[in-house]
C-alpha cells in the first residue's frame, strides 16, 4: 500500500492559515454592526500586508498573533477601534508603519 504525501507550498499554506484564523475571528464579531465589521476587516488586510513574509518561530504566519490578540478582545466585547488596534499593534512595532 502506498501512502501519498501532499506537497504544500509554504506561502500558500501560510496564506491559508492566516485566512482561516481571520475567519475564526470574523465569526466572533456578531456583536458589531456591519460597518464596524468592515473596518475590522480593513485593519486585518492592512496588518496582513504589513506582516507579509514574516513567520513566527513555529513557522506560522506572524499575522496569527495579532489575530489572536483581537480574538481575545472579542471575549471582552471591545469595540471596533480596540479590535483594529489589536490587529495593527505589531505593524507599527515590527514593520516600520507609522
Amino acid at each position: 500500500m502506498s501512502t501519498a504525501i501532499a506537497s504544500i507550498d509554504p506561502p500558500l499554506a501560510a496564506a491559508t492559515a492566516a485566512a482561516a484564523s481571520f475567519a475564526a475571528l470574523e465569526s466572533k464579531l456578531g456583536y458589531l454592526d456591519a460597518a464596524d465589521v468592515e473596518r475590522v476587516r480593513q485593519a486585518y488586510r492592512f496588518a496582513d500586508t504589513a506582516h507579509l513574509g514574516q513567520l513566527r518561530h513555529s513557522g506560522e504566519p506572524y499575522i496569527t498573533h495579532p489575530i489572536a490578540v483581537a480574538a481575545q478582545c472579542t471575549e471582552w466585547k471591545l469595540d471596533a477601534h480596540a479590535l483594529m488596534a489589536a490587529l495593527l499593534h505589531d505593524a507599527m512595532e515590527d514593520c516600520g508603519v507609522t
